[in-house]
Formats: C-alpha cells, sequence, structure tokens
C-alpha cells in the first residue's frame, strides 16, 4: 500500500535513475571497507612505533647539582642512563649570567660505561660570573634530539 501523493518507482525510472546515477557495485563497499581496514591498521602501527621509539632512548639526562667555584668557574653534577652499557653519549652543560647570556658552554662524552647509569662531575670556565648551569641534555648518533 502507498502513501498519498507517493507513486510506485516503475522500471522506467529506475532504468532512467540508474543512467543518471549508475548502479550499485556490490563489490565496492567491501573494497572500500578492507582499504579502510588497511590504512587504519598502518596508522596504529606507525602510531606504536613512533611511540616505542620515543618512549625508548638511547641515553636520558639530567642535572643532579651545580655549584659556583668562583667567578670564572663552575661545576656541576649529571646522572646519565644508557639503555645499553657500550653507547657513548656526548652532553652539552651551559652556564648563564645575570643577564640570561651564555657565559659558558661544556661539551663532553660519556661511555661507554660499566653501569646503566652513571653520575658524573665537570667543570667549566666562564667568561663572566655564572648564576645559572643548564644541562641541554645527551644525545647519541642515532638519537639526535637532547634528552
Amino acid at each position: 500500500m502507498n502513501s498519498p501523493g507517493v507513486s510506485p518507482r516503475s522500471d522506467e525510472t529506475a532504468q532512467l535513475m540508474d543512467q543518471r546515477y549508475g548502479t550499485r557495485r556490490p563489490g565496492r563497499r567491501r573494497f572500500v571497507v578492507a582499504l579502510t581496514v588497511v590504512l587504519a591498521g598502518a596508522g596504529l602501527a606507525w602510531v606504536a612505533w613512533a611511540f616505542w621509539l620515543q618512549s625508548t632512548p638511547d641515553v636520558q639526562s639530567g642535572l643532579v647539582r651545580t655549584h659556583v667555584d668562583g667567578p670564572h668557574r663552575v661545576s656541576a653534577d649529571v646522572a646519565v642512563s644508557f639503555r645499553t652499557p657500550h653507547i657513548v653519549a656526548s652532553c652539552l652543560l651551559q652556564a648563564q649570567g645575570a643577564d640570561h647570556s651564555v657565559v659558558g658552554e661544556l661539551n663532553f662524552r660519556v661511555g661507554p660505561a660499566a653501569d646503566e647509569h652513571v653520575t658524573v662531575r665537570r667543570s667549566m670556565r666562564t667568561e663572566r660570573p655564572a648564576v645559572v648551569v643548564n644541562l641541554i641534555g645527551c644525545t647519541t648518533p642515532d638519537q639526535k634530539r637532547p634528552r
């Protein structure tokens, strides 16, 4: 039974609609669903890989203690953690003056170490009195971002 004002779709109307808009292809829907699943899986795999790579760095470092030894010398204790003890890391310390300008900089190597966690003390000369020592971080050949 039809509602008032609505006529049943005739074969002629169906042919006209198929000519205008095309006919349904049953395999197309399955292809689109399969492609979406593959792309979503690839995207999820990339996110998992990036998360794992960023959460397991080769080296991490932290500033333990700093000390102003004089008007032209500061020292710092740096804790360095390696993923594996055979890694060699390059670390960067900066000393800042009262006006926040860099008054001293020291790039030093740590490792290979006997243990995965080491603390090293480094001293650097400054051109003016320093008030702050900052650890920029440590890098390896495979880890370019200082940590």
